[in-house]
C-alpha cells in the first residue's frame, strides 16, 4: 500500500500532497487498504476479501487469544457519557454487544458472570468509562494479538480528534467505528484509512506523513507487512 501511495506522490512532486479523492483512486490490492479489512473482520467478522481457509484460521486464532487480567477497578473518577443511551436504543443488541467487546478490550476487561454475581468482580458501566491514549496503546495486543504502540497512537489521535490527553467516551469511539457498519465501503472505508494515516490531521498525506509510518512501524509486524506491501 505505502508503494502505491508514494509512487503516486512522486510521479509529480516530492512536495505534492495527496487528498481524499487521489487517496480513494490508488489501486489497492483488494480495492481498499488492507489494514482496513482487517479492522471490519476485527469488528465485525465479516470477510471482504477473497482470502483462503489458511488466512481465516490463522485471524480466527489470533483474535480470541486468551488474556489474563487481574481484577481492577475501571475508569475510577467522576465521568458521564450522555450520548451512550441513544446507541443503546438505536443499535440492534448483538451490533452494539460487538462494540462494548472491543471497548472493554481495550480497557483490558473480560467479564466473568460468575465473579459479577459473587461481587468479586467490578460491575462494568459503560456510560461511567471512557478510554485513555494508554488504555489504547497499551493494549492493542487484545484486539490484534501483537504489540504496535505506534499504530495505537495513530487510532488514538484518530479517535481524539487529534488532542492528546482526552478521554475517549463510548459514544465517541462508536461513532467512529460505526463506518464499518455501512455498506459502501470503498468510500467510507478508505475515509478511515486515510484520515488514520493523516498524522498531522491537515486533511493530506504528504511524505512526511509516509515517513513516519515507514520509521515507525516495524516491516517485520503484521500491520507493517500490510501497510508496506
Amino acid at each position: 500500500m505505502l508503494a502505491a501511495i508514494k509512487t503516486t506522490l512522486v510521479q509529480e512532486d516530492l512536495n505534492d500532497c495527496l487528498t481524499l479523492a487521489e487517496f480513494s483512486q490508488i489501486q489497492f490490492k483488494f480495492g481498499l487498504p488492507a489494514l482496513v479489512a482487517d479492522l471490519v473482520w476485527y469488528l465485525t467478522g465479516k470477510t471482504i476479501n477473497q482470502e483462503d481457509d489458511e488466512v481465516a484460521q490463522t485471524k480466527t486464532t489470533k483474535a480470541h487469544l486468551p488474556v489474563s487480567m487481574a481484577d481492577k477497578e475501571v475508569c475510577a473518577g467522576p465521568f458521564f457519557d450522555p450520548e451512550i443511551e441513544g446507541f443503546r436504543s438505536g443499535l440492534k443488541p448483538e451490533d452494539y454487544a460487538v462494540y462494548l467487546s472491543l471497548f472493554q478490550r481495550f480497557l483490558n476487561y473480560y467479564p466473568d458472570e460468575k465473579k459479577l454475581a459473587s461481587g468479586l468482580q467490578p460491575k462494568f458501566n459503560e456510560d461511567k468509562c471512557y478510554l485513555t491514549e494508554e488504555d489504547i496503546v497499551g493494549n492493542m495486543k487484545n484486539i490484534f494479538g501483537y504489540h504496535n504502540p505506534y499504530f495505537g497512537k495513530l487510532l488514538y489521535l484518530m479517535l481524539s480528534g487529534g488532542l492528546d490527553k482526552a478521554k475517549i467516551s463510548m459514544s465517541t469511539f462508536i461513532k467512529e467505528l460505526l463506518v464499518f457498519k455501512k455498506e459502501d465501503v470503498h468510500y467510507v472505508y478508505n475515509t478511515f484509512a486515510f484520515r488514520l494515516y493523516d498524522i498531522d490531521h491537515d486533511g493530506v498525506l504528504n511524505v512526511m506523513n509516509l515517513l513516519h509510518l515507514q520509521i515507525n512501524i516495524p516491516y517485520s509486524s503484521l500491520v507493517g507487512q500490510e501497510i508496506f506491501k
